[in-house]
């Protein structure tokens, strides 16, 4: 990943590696850079297991139904239920 993400930023930023980035604080230094470095391989992996999850889902195709909307209130319940939990209504013409 080094190879391939590390020159693209160094394209827009000047700098390959954010490793060397720190704030000098009397004695001790804050390396912020290595978090920088990591925020950016977590974002590219997570974007990389996005599109892929995505294209999966997209291939495995629409899943069948098991409920459908109640024509009276409009809340969904069972495909094979004769009355509405929700209203109460009497439903007619039950898909078996």
């Amino acid at each position: 990943m080094a190879d391939i993400v590390t020159p693209i930023i160094a394209a827009f930023f000047g700098q390959p590696d954010f490793s060397s980035l720190k704030i000098d604080i009397g004695e001790s230094a804050i390396t912020y850079g290595k978090f920088l470095n990591a925020l950016v391989s977590f974002l590219i992996v997570a974007f990389v297991m996005f599109m892929v999850i995505k294209a999966y889902n997209r291939m495995a195709g629409p899943k069948d139904a098991i409920t459908r909307p109640c024509p009276y209130c409009k809340t969904d319940i069972a495909l094979d239920a004769t009355r509405c939990p929700n209203c109460t209504s009497q439903l007619e013409g039950v898909a078996a």
